[in-house]
Parts: structure tokens; C-alpha cells; sequence
């Protein structure tokens, strides 16, 4: 084999050499670079030079251009196309997928002016993929490009441009540049894509990131003898994809000049998928196609990163799919991705074996375990009872509920009422009275005795719930999160007196679906009982010492819950809470509140270990190197938490170590933890894009893109604890940093000195 690069055939040396994928560089460097000195040879199994075919065709670039009911907008584009100027012959393969408006029509007109286009006029429609596929077998040219027939080019020298880069790079194995992103209703101003601070051209950011618009791309025809008979058309999105495949033989060429528009508009592919959830109902299976397929190829190297993005998307599908309860619809894609299926449910929270063969048994085997018991917290609520027995009864659940009512000695109707309730739903309803007034804890503390399922929720006699899925979408939330101890929802205040609803102001700060002991601490955002959802096991962890504390409520009680477990917020308004003059808490003077509040402070530092933000203690945080940087030689390592020099406070009785470790060789890598308790091991187990941007920005070759993040929580059980942070990749384990966290308490130290 000569050195020249015209006569190489990458597809070969991939298929021959997959270690190439692993080394960030296109197959002609790496043959020079690194192929030549492992004495790898230029001829094939069939000892045939590796040469690409000539072509005795005397077209050089094949164009193709799908469209469906672009009547709008197919003149302005096939315009565009006809108009260029250059010195070489091309073609126009214009697809149309059985448009139901005039597109067709207009495309024959122009076929019968010019004898550049091949018009296939498809007289039923077979979906953009195939149209695609179906095209691309019939292009001729050693090169491709492609313009969708509701985009457009706007530089009549642009494929003169692309293809005089592309011959002058024999190392690409495409090319393409920015273009302009219009929206024709006007929603939202032109923008550039990719934008112009975007400098990584690499395979490995294309994996993570598609960059490359449709019509700005011009390929080195990977498929000059046709699509491979493994080519599947149903894959989507469809460019990414091609996009990938020729990136998997080459490098990627970009030509800083904006030479065409892309334009989003309500008749569109993505536009038309109506949000988030009705894009993936839609495009499912085609998305999954593309992270399955792609997971085996680039020599499997890659393999983890697909995986874990088609478990996301899989998730995002499913959470949507469940909270809608479309069993069927999410069984039979399960169906069709078992595996894969199964992953994504263990990954979202859900435990146990999985039967996709039906609607009732994906069902089954989601809720199959599960159950909720509802108590309901009242006294003299004869007024507001029935709307709230009413509204929980209403609830809409693929799993069984009942229904505890504890009245503390009301004097009111509440007996008639709840008498009147159990008499229609005797199987349902457990109805707790009690002959003299104990107050609220004694009466939730033999509420939550008599309950025994796994799931129990709160509606106060004079609250009510709105949304019908309040519990199903709850109990789902704690399912696909199993750390999780409780969720909340956001409610409404009704001002009874006043007859006004508003929000719960603290609840409007609330970013994200997660919330710290210190959240709550720090504002009232759990608000009352009855929005509030939990696991069993969050309940029972609650001390007995609580139902002992005069004026203890649901703020301190959630607090016990956050000290150990995770606390989830679902954003959406479920559940009305009445501010009303016999309230336990709003019939209280401004003054008895505070008063309350200060007396509940007071208790909670008591209660409460140090540094939970409770009293002004936190951690003291120092962290020092052990390793040498010969010991570091072969990795690359960084602690995100603990952060040396800043404090923090403790997380459900834990400390945070965040951070990433890759070894810079490829191998994988295992971490370790010394404590007073010995030596324990975890896995590196989450994708960090930050990580990986950072290597290709350095030009770092021989990282390779597995996973390298660890996110984990050691208990801190003592005021003061240190421990070792080491790697290894199967022999001796490199110790790599000492973590020294003591207590410190500024109040405290300020009140000393004073002294």
C-alpha cells in the first residue's frame, strides 16, 4: 500500500482494526500514526490492496431531497439547489412521500425543465426514514448532500465550496457549516446552529451532541455499492445516525460560512411532535433503534454511553407513559426492547421481575406490591368533611387504598357524616373515634398504628385534594426513586374568610424535583400534612420522642423524614389547604406562632445531630493529598464534594463525595474507601460529559469515554471522621486523597470569645 491517502479505504481499516475507535483519531492517522508502527499491513483477508472503487460514473455529487407537504416552500428550495454554480456534474434525487397538498406537482414541473432531477413520486407514504434510504440507494455521486424540501441553501457556491474541501482533506469523511435556524411564526429570533462559540469538531462530541444540521452536510459517500442489508431506516433520528457512520471512517471538516436555512415551522418533523412527551410517544422506538445499533458499533467502545442514553430516553417515554396510564402502548415497546426494557425499569427505581406480555401484567408487576392507606385527621370538621372524604374517594389508582379516620372527640356532625361514608364503603374506610379529646399527635400516632401498607398519605378533615391522580402520581414518584422517604405537592392557600385562593408562597421557589433537610428547615415548604406522601419506612423512622413534644406538627415531622430519606416535590397543584380561623395553626395569633416557632427551634437543635444547618454547626472540610504525582501517573482524578476549605452540612446523616476518576490508558476504574470500619469498594458508574469535553479540549487522544463518575454518601456517625480516597484498575489501589471533617460551630466560637 502507497502513503497516499486518496487510495486508503477507512472502511476497511475500521472493520480490520476497531481499536481505532478508542483512540481519537480519524483511520488515516491512526494507520500513519500508530497502524504502521504495529506492522499492520495495507491488503485484506483476500490480500487485496486497500483501495476505494472507481466510480465510471460521471456524477460527482449526488443531491437528495425528501419532502412531504412543502408546497409552501419546495420552489424556494429546489431554487436553491438548480442555482448552484460549479464544475462538476450533480444530481437531484427528490423524494416525495405521498404529499397529500400540491408538493408533488410542483416537483414534476421542475423534473420535466430539468433532466438533473429524478423525481420519485411515491404513491403511498412510507415515513421519512424510508424515503431516505430509499433515495440514498439510487444516488450515483461519490459524494452526498442533502436539503429536506422545507429548507434551503443561500450561497450558490456551496457545493463548489464542500466539495473543493473535501478533496483537498482526504482525511474527511465529511464536511458541513453553520447555518441560520428561522422560525416562521415569528416565536422566537434567527440563530446560528451549531453557535458560534462551538470549536469541538471531534466523533466523541457528535456522539454526545448532534452539531451537524441536515442540510449542511456533504458525506464522502460511505455507501457508494448501496446501504448495508443491516441499514435500518426506521432509526431516528436519521441524520445523526448518518452523520455518526461517516464520522466512524474519517474526520469531520467544518467551513466557517453560513450557507443555508433551516427552518421550524408547524408542518415539521420535530415541530409536529407536540412537546417533550408526544415526541417520544412518537419516535420511540426509532430513537431506541438508533442508541441500539449504535451501542455496537466504533468497536464497541462507545457501547456504555449509548446504553445509558437509550435508558434515558426509555425513561423520559416511560415516566409519560405512566403517568398517563397507556399500559399497552408501553408494554408492547417493552416488547420489543425486553433487555433493554428491564434496564431501564431497575434504573428508574422499580424492583422485582418484569412481565411486558400485557397491559395487566405490566401493571402487576409496577403496582402489584402496592397499597396506600389515607388517614384523615379530624375535629369538628362537620363543615368541610364530606368534600374531603369525597375527594380522596375520588382517586383514580391502579393499586388498592383505603381510608383511616381519626376523630379526636369532635362534638359537631363529624360522627354522622364519617357514620354515613362507612355505611357505602364498609370494606374501605376504618373509622377511629375516641371518647374524649387527646389532641393531634395522639390521635396521628393510633392513626399510623392501625395502618399497614406500604405507602400512607395524609388529607386533613378541613383540606381536600383536586387532582384525582394525586395518589398514583405520588406512589409513582417514590417508586422510580427508592431512596426517597416522601413527596410533597404543590397546593393551593384558600382564605376562607376572605374567599380568595393563592399559592403557598414558600413553594414557588422550589427548583427541581428535590429538597434538602435544610430546605425545609429554612422555609415552610412542605406546608401540611395533606399534600404530603410517604413510604412506610420514612413513617416508622420518625421517633416516638415526637408524639411527646408539645406542638409538634408536620414541619418537625417531615424534618425527622428528610434527616434520613430523600424528599421529592411534584410541581403540579393537587391538593387545597384551608386557612381558616379554627385551624390548628392558622386560627393561632401571629404572636403564638412565632412564639411556637422559636420554641420549635429550640427543640430541633436538641433533637437533631450537628451540622443538619440546625444551630449554625456545619462541617469543617480539609483535604488533603496523599498520592505523589508518580503514584497519580496513569489516572486523572477530581473531587467535586467535599470541596477543601468549604463547609457543608450533613445530608441525611451522611457526607457527599462527588467526583470522577479515569485512567488515561482506558482501562476501567474501581474506587476504594479506607475508614475507621476498614476498606469498601464502589463502582464509577455515571457518564460525565464535563469530563470528557475537557480531554478532547486538552487533546488528550488516548482517553477513552466510558463511564468515570461516582456519586456516593458515607455515613458520618461521629463529630469528627476522616477517610481515604484511593483508585486502582484490578491490582494495588493508589491512596489518593485524606478527608478530614470536624464540627464547627461560628455561633458557638463567636459566644467563647465573647466570654
Amino acid at each position: 500500500m502507497t502513503d497516499g491517502l486518496d487510495e486508503f479505504d477507512a472502511q476497511w481499516y475500521v472493520r480490520a482494526y476497531p481499536d481505532v475507535n478508542g483512540s481519537g483519531l480519524s483511520p488515516q492517522k491512526h494507520y500513519q500514526t500508530i497502524g504502521k508502527a504495529l506492522g499492520r499491513s495495507g491488503f485484506d483477508s483476500n490480500d487485496r490492496p486497500i483501495t476505494k472503487p472507481s466510480r465510471a460514473d460521471d456524477v460527482t455529487v449526488s443531491i437528495i431531497c425528501v419532502t412531504f407537504n412543502h408546497e409552501y416552500f419546495i420552489r424556494e428550495c429546489l431554487d436553491s439547489i438548480l442555482s448552484q454554480k460549479v464544475d462538476f456534474n450533480f444530481e437531484v434525487i427528490v423524494a416525495d412521500d405521498c404529499s397529500s397538498d400540491s408538493t408533488a406537482d410542483i416537483v414534476a414541473e421542475y423534473a420535466a425543465r430539468d433532466r438533473r432531477i429524478n423525481f420519485i413520486r411515491r404513491e403511498q407514504n412510507i415515513g421519512p426514514g424510508r424515503n431516505f434510504a430509499d433515495a440514498a440507494e439510487r444516488a450515483k455521486g461519490e459524494f452526498l448532500a442533502i436539503c429536506e424540501g422545507d429548507d434551503y441553501w443561500t450561497d450558490i457556491h456551496k457545493l463548489q465550496l464542500q466539495l473543493d474541501y473535501m478533496r483537498a482533506n482526504p482525511v474527511c469523511s465529511l464536511c458541513f457549516h453553520p447555518v441560520k435556524v428561522v422560525f416562521d411564526d415569528g416565536s422566537f429570533e434567527p440563530k446560528l446552529h451549531p453557535p458560534e462559540d462551538w470549536k469541538d469538531f471531534s466523533l466523541r462530541a457528535l456522539i454526545h451532541k448532534n452539531f451537524i444540521q441536515t442540510n449542511s452536510v456533504m458525506y464522502r459517500w460511505r455507501y457508494t455499492d448501496g446501504l448495508p442489508e443491516d441499514y435500518n431506516p426506521d432509526i431516528v433520528p436519521g441524520d445523526w445516525h448518518m452523520h455518526l457512520l461517516h464520522a466512524e471512517i474519517g474526520e469531520i471538516g467544518f467551513i466557517d460560512r453560513v450557507m443555508s436555512v433551516y427552518r421550524r415551522h408547524a408542518a415539521g418533523m420535530w415541530a409536529t411532535s407536540d412537546g417533550a412527551f408526544n415526541h417520544h410517544r412518537k419516535y420511540i422506538r426509532g430513537e431506541l433503534f438508533f442508541f441500539t445499533d449504535l451501542s455496537e458499533q466504533f468497536g464497541g467502545f462507545y457501547r456504555d454511553v449509548f446504553i445509558k442514553n437509550a435508558v434515558n430516553a426509555f425513561t423520559d417515554y416511560a415516566e409519560g407513559m405512566l403517568d398517563r396510564r397507556l399500559y399497552e402502548e408501553l408494554a408492547a415497546v417493552a416488547r420489543d426492547f425486553p433487555s433493554l426494557a428491564r434496564r431501564t425499569f431497575a434504573a428508574m427505581g422499580f424492583k422485582g421481575e418484569f412481565d411486558f406480555s400485557s397491559a395487566e401484567s405490566l401493571k402487576h408487576s409496577i403496582f402489584g406490591s402496592c397499597a396506600v392507606d389515607v388517614i384523615v385527621l379530624t375535629y369538628n370538621h362537620g363543615s368541610s368533611l364530606e368534600q374531603c372524604l369525597r375527594s380522596v374517594l375520588n382517586q383514580t389508582c391502579d393499586f388498592p387504598f383505603s381510608i383511616i379516620i381519626g376523630d379526636d372527640n369532635s362534638q359537631d356532625d363529624t360522627s354522622r357524616i364519617v357514620s354515613g361514608f362507612v355505611s357505602t364503603e364498609p370494606d374501605r374506610i376504618t373509622y377511629l373515634s375516641s371518647g374524649r379529646n387527646d389532641g393531634m399527635l395522639k390521635n396521628l400516632s393510633r392513626c399510623v398504628e392501625e395502618s399497614s401498607a406500604p405507602f400512607i398519605a395524609f388529607c386533613e378533615g378541613d383540606d381536600y385534594w383536586l387532582s384525582p391522580f394525586k395518589l398514583q402520581q405520588q406512589v409513582l414518584q417514590l417508586l422510580r426513586n427508592p431512596r426517597a422517604g416522601m413527596t410533597f405537592n404543590r397546593l393551593l392557600l384558600e382564605h376562607v374568610e376572605f374567599g380568595r385562593f393563592e399559592p403557598h408562597e414558600g413553594q414557588t421557589d422550589i427548583e427541581g424535583s428535590k429538597v434538602s433537610f435544610n430546605d425545609i428547615y429554612q422555609n415552610y415548604i412542605t406546608a401540611n400534612f395533606s399534600c404530603c406522601l410517604y413510604r412506610r419506612e420514612a413513617v416508622e423512622a420518625v421517633p416516638a420522642i415526637f408524639y411527646e413534644i408539645p406542638g409538634a406538627a408536620d414541619w418537625l415531622f417531615n424534618l425527622f423524614v428528610a434527616d434520613k430519606f430523600d424528599v421529592l416535590f411534584d410541581a403540579n397543584i393537587m391538593s387545597v389547604y384551608r386557612i381558616h380561623e379554627k385551624g390548628s395553626w392558622s386560627g393561632l395569633s401571629l404572636q403564638e406562632r412565632m412564639r411556637r416557632i422559636r420554641q420549635a427551634q429550640q427543640t430541633m437543635r436538641s433533637l437533631f445531630g450537628p451540622a443538619r444547618g440546625v444551630g449554625g454547626s456545619r462541617l469543617k472540610i480539609d483535604v488533603n493529598d496523599i498520592a505523589s504525582s508518580e503514584d497519580m501517573a496513569d489516572f486523572s482524578a477530581f473531587l467535586d464534594l467535599p470541596f477543601n476549605g468549604k463547609p457543608q452540612y450533613v445530608e441525611q446523616g451522611a457526607v457527599k463525595i462527588e467526583g470522577w476518576c479515569v485512567h488515561l490508558y482506558g482501562k476501567q476504574v474501581l474506587g476504594h474507601l479506607k475508614t475507621k470500619d476498614g476498606i469498601s469498594s464502589f463502582p464509577l458508574d455515571y457518564s460525565r460529559l464535563d469530563v470528557t469535553q475537557m480531554f478532547e479540549e486538552s487533546g488528550e487522544t488516548a482517553y477513552r469515554d466510558h463511564l468515570c463518575g461516582f456519586d456516593i454518601r458515607l455515613p458520618f456517625a461521629e463529630v469528627s471522621m476522616s477517610f481515604e480516597l484511593g483508585f486502582s484498575t484490578g491490582g494495588d489501589i493508589t491512596w489518593w486523597k485524606n478527608v478530614i471533617a470536624t464540627i464547627e460551630d461560628p455561633e458557638l466560637d463567636r459566644k467563647l470569645n465573647n466570654d
